[in-house]
C-alpha cells in the first residue's frame, strides 16, 4: 500500500467533517433548532437543554449541525461538527453580553 493509502485509513471512523458527497441537509430539524436556540438566547437553563440536546442529537449530520451554527451565529461555516457546536456555545455569550451590557447602558443614561 502506498503512502497516501496508509494515510487515509489512518482516519478514524468518527472523522465529523463535512464531505462533499454528503446527504443533503435536514432542512426542517436545522430551522427548528436554530429558532429554539434564538428564542432561548437570553434564558440560560433553556439555553443550555437545547445547546445539550444538539450535542447529543445523532440524527443530525455534522453538515446539519454546521449549518445550525452558520444561521445562528452568522459568519463564516465552522469546519467540522466539534467547531460548530463552540460556535454556538459563543454566539450565545456573545448575545447574553450584549443584552446585559444595553440593559446596563439603558440604566445609566445621563439624560
Amino acid at each position: 500500500m502506498d503512502d497516501a493509502g496508509a494515510k487515509l485509513g489512518d482516519l478514524e471512523a468518527h472523522d465529523d467533517m463535512a464531505r462533499a458527497g454528503s446527504p443533503p441537509l435536514d432542512a426542517a430539524k436545522i430551522e427548528a433548532y436554530v429558532r429554539r436556540l434564538r428564542a432561548a438566547a437570553n434564558d440560560q437553563l433553556a439555553f443550555r437543554q437545547i445547546y445539550e440536546a444538539l450535542q447529543h442529537d445523532m440524527s443530525l449530520k455534522a453538515q446539519d449541525v454546521i449549518a445550525i451554527a452558520q444561521l445562528f451565529a452568522g459568519g463564516a461555516a465552522p469546519k467540522s461538527r466539534k467547531a460548530a457546536i463552540t460556535a454556538v456555545g459563543q454566539e450565545r455569550v456573545r448575545v447574553s453580553h450584549a443584552a446585559t451590557k444595553s440593559a446596563s447602558a439603558a440604566k445609566n443614561k445621563a439624560w
